[in-house]
């Protein structure tokens, strides 16, 4: 009888061990289940609280959602969210590591590419409409001439763009010019430096289209974005030039093809060289008629005047005695209901800049005019549209990532 009871409290002790480790397994894993379930929980949590801190004025004025930080700064904000959970509970040791801003940085020419893309349906609508922007002002036929420059070497050390050189463009735009003659015609609707340009277009100001100046410290901007130098004056000059040239080559196809105008342009060198240049004589006559008139279509289209692309005989403005007796420099109107506008004319010669060129003068713009009158220490380089770190929480790796779209 003692030899059963022996038994049964062996027997008992036994089932009464294999309970209680399976009730003990059983805690422990549906504790395990548990902190995980918090830990992915919260740990997405965490990364979209980061997000929510995006810049406002960022926002408002250039359509980029980006929040401020760096890798010390962003891993202090997610411990003391995690430490907000998990610091009254024993049973859980964690630590955040691993965060990854860099992938993330608005100084990156794709990841603003992706942001421009994303800009908001209201701001893509803005800028496919070519609505003008809040921050832009209008039209206007009055003179406005700036002499504002960046003078800091300071600041032009920690522009985006500084350092890196832009190939001239001009070769690039008048071997498509002459076969198509219109600033309009040569832009490709749907592509990636469509919808750049039509974003310039809605954010940045331009000599016929100013900024607010007390939000906007180069007034030319979209000039600025052609050309790159560091005074108003200087992109205005380059723009001139750049157009002037382009002109050259719509106008000297129209003299050269037209017998009138060519037998007009032969009349004219055999008076100058008394009948002894010959068709010598006529190129250079030419070259320079073709000269004048772009002179003059530069006037008109920085008055807010349209000049045809391929000239005909009545949009033509250069006549003769001009050559013969020298043209005064004041701009002949032909009245030309059709043609293109200054603003045509930036859009070709910006569509024509490198696409990473063009970003980074954007990102300078951005930097430069927040800088100006929002916050003083802004750099590009310090705004994220995104991370991703990883959280170890008892020996367990977990990793997340959040951004506000794109790749």
């Amino acid at each position: 009888m003692n030899n059963k009871r022996g038994s049964f409290t062996v027997y008992a002790c036994v089932i009464a061990t294999a309970m209680a480790i399976l009730i003990f397994a059983l805690i422990s894993s549906a504790r395990s289940m548990y902190v995980e379930g918090i830990v992915l929980a919260l740990g997405r949590l965490h990364s979209s609280a980061i997000l929510g801190e995006y810049d406002l004025e960022l926002y408002d004025r250039y359509g980029l959602l980006a929040f401020y930080g760096n890798d010390a700064v962003t891993t202090k904000k997610i411990e003391i969210l995690s430490g907000y959970t998990f610091d009254e509970k024993p049973y859980i040791d964690y630590e955040v590591s691993d965060i990854d801003l860099f992938s993330y940085s608005l100084a990156d020419q794709n990841v603003l590419l992706d942001q421009i893309k994303l800009c908001g349906v209201e701001d893509l609508a803005v800028s496919v409409l070519g609505s003008t922007s809040k921050y832009l002002g209008t039209s206007s036929e009055t003179e406005t001439t700036s002499d504002r420059k960046i003078v800091s070497e300071r600041v032009i050390r920690f522009l985006p763009s500084y350092g890196r050189i832009e190939s001239g463009i001009i070769d690039s735009i008048t071997s498509v010019f002459k076969s198509v003659g219109s600033p309009k015609d040569l832009i490709l609707t749907g592509t990636d430096a469509y919808l750049i340009n039509k974003y310039i277009g809605a954010k940045f100001g331009d000599r016929r289209n100013i900024p607010d100046p007390a939000k906007s410290f180069l007034l030319y901007e979209r000039e600025y974005i052609v050309s790159g130098k560091y005074s108003d004056e200087e992109n205005l000059r380059a723009v001139k030039r750049k157009i002037i040239a382009m002109r050259e080559i719509a106008n000297m196809l129209f003299l050269e093809s037209d017998k009138k105008m060519r037998a007009e342009a032969t009349a004219i060198g055999e008076i100058l060289t008394l009948g002894y240049a010959g068709e010598a004589g006529a190129q250079v006559v030419m070259a320079t008629w073709a000269y004048l008139e772009s002179l003059n279509d530069y006037e008109l289209l920085i008055n807010g005047k349209k000049v045809e692309g391929i000239k005909d005989h009545l949009s033509w403005a250069i006549d003769k005695e001009s050559i013969l007796n020298g043209w005064n420099g004041d701009y002949i109107d032909m009245h030309n209901p059709d043609g293109d506008t200054y603003s045509d004319y930036l859009d070709l010669m910006t569509y024509m800049t490198g696409q990473d060129t063009k970003l980074l003068r954007i990102m300078d713009l951005i930097q430069l005019n927040l800088r100006y009158y929002y916050r003083s220490d802004f750099l590009i380089s310090e705004h994220y549209t995104g991370l991703e770190y990883s959280l170890m929480v008892n020996d367990k790796e977990y990793t997340f990532s959040d951004s506000y779209g794109g790749r």
